[in-house]
């Protein structure tokens, strides 16, 4: 017997090179997979290649994509980091690339799936597919999706809706969230379940809107902190008449303005 969601009739469909599909398919939670492997840091994370290697270099600044699915061979031949991202990381690393030196794209994908977006830059991710009746409590499922996803980084908060089976774990870097949606695909928490992450869209209440604009404004201060600006207020101020001088034009060599 042949389920006849599982196929299509070749060119009956467009193929989206996109998405890497036909038209009208869809991800079936039945045909999901678990991972093979996953990443534990107290045993496979080490110095590699990246580690000693001049920061202005290509590779130096970029996180090892294999290691943060457990399946990386090179070990410490490897010239990517093995290890999760520091604040340190996060200001070096450009905002047109992830934390694996991978593309971002100017919007996010339609399923916010993919690598995210450089121009909506998101923190939050999206987790599906938890089974909270096997849990004994909701407090052990909060529990555990704290206990996994900060292994990644810094959570700023993690919101589980238990009615939902979903989960919003927000980080406090980019690149901690990056990373800890490639960690966590298709991993399990304690009970054997497949999680489905993507990124997560923005929560329309305006509490939680303020909250978000508030922790964005923390981590854009300590982003110029790292970056070695003072943010403190100077010890004087400018006299009430005091006009700043309009800028200078500079007349170039071949005689134009």
């Amino acid at each position: 017997f042949v389920d006849p969601k599982k196929y299509h009739l070749e060119g009956a469909n467009e193929y989206n090179i996109w998405y890497g599909k036909f038209m009208g398919d869809y991800n079936n939670k039945s045909d999901r997979e678990a991972a093979g492997d996953r990443c534990v840091l107290k045993t496979d994370a080490g110095a590699t290649k990246a580690d000693l290697m001049n920061a202005d270099r290509r590779h130096a600044r970029y996180f090892c994509v294999h290691f943060a699915h457990g399946i990386c061979a090179k070990g410490s031949e490897c010239i990517f980091y093995h290890r999760v991202p520091t604040p340190e990381d996060d200001v070096k690393c450009d905002e047109l690339m992830d934390c694996f030196g991978r593309q971002r794209h100017s919007k996010h994908k339609d399923d916010m799936s993919g690598v995210g977006s450089f121009m909506k830059p998101c923190r939050t991710l999206f987790v599906g597919n938890l089974l909270k009746t096997k849990y004994d409590s909701p407090k052990a499922l909060e529990d555990a999706v704290w206990r996994h996803f900060g292994e990644w980084g810094e959570l700023e908060s993690c919101n589980v809706i238990h009615r939902l089976s979903i989960a919003f774990p927000r980080y406090r870097l980019r690149t901690s969230a990056e990373f800890a949606r490639e960690a966590m695909a298709s991993q399990s928490l304690d009970k054997g379940e497949i999680l489905s992450i993507r990124w997560a869209f923005d929560d329309p209440n305006p509490v939680a809107q303020d909250a978000v604009d508030r922790a964005d404004k923390d981590a854009l201060a300590a982003l110029l902190q790292a970056k070695g600006l003072c943010l403190k207020p100077a010890g004087f101020e400018y006299p009430p008449e005091y006009q700043l001088p309009e800028a200078k034009r500079l007349r170039l060599d071949e005689g134009g303005d």
